[in-house]
């Protein structure tokens, strides 16, 4: 891509040191290297075209990735609170079997008691 600029950055660098005499005297020269610069302009305006079409894509892709990223913090929320409230069923449920365990246990004793 740099060649296909050269032509721009020769009118630039003599825009920048022309003098009045120049002016003067010399605009043809500077006429032809706006005609060449003109013609890198032509070559890359398509291609900046398609730069700005993938540009808006990349937005809009980005936009859509946000949302999808906002939904899923918002569902590991979710979950999280799930997993909490779960963790505490889960704790009660093995008290409750320990406890289950104890009185099967008493009971059985008391059974073989009864027995004998």
């Amino acid at each position: 891509m740099d060649t296909s600029l050269e032509y721009l950055r020769r009118l630039l660098d003599k825009l920048k040191t022309i003098s009045f005499w120049d002016r003067c005297f010399r605009w043809g020269q500077v006429k032809t290297m706006l005609v060449d610069a003109n013609g890198d302009l032509q070559r890359i305006a398509p291609s900046l075209e398609s730069v700005r079409a993938a540009g808006v894509k990349a937005e809009g892709q980005l936009d859509v990735e946000r949302n999808e990223t906002k939904n899923l913090r918002e569902s590991l929320q979710f979950i999280k609170i799930e997993n909490v409230g779960l963790r505490d069923n889960h704790q009660r449920f093995v008290q409750e079997k320990e406890e289950f365990q104890k009185r099967i246990a008493s009971l059985d004793e008391k059974n073989e008691n009864y027995f004998r």
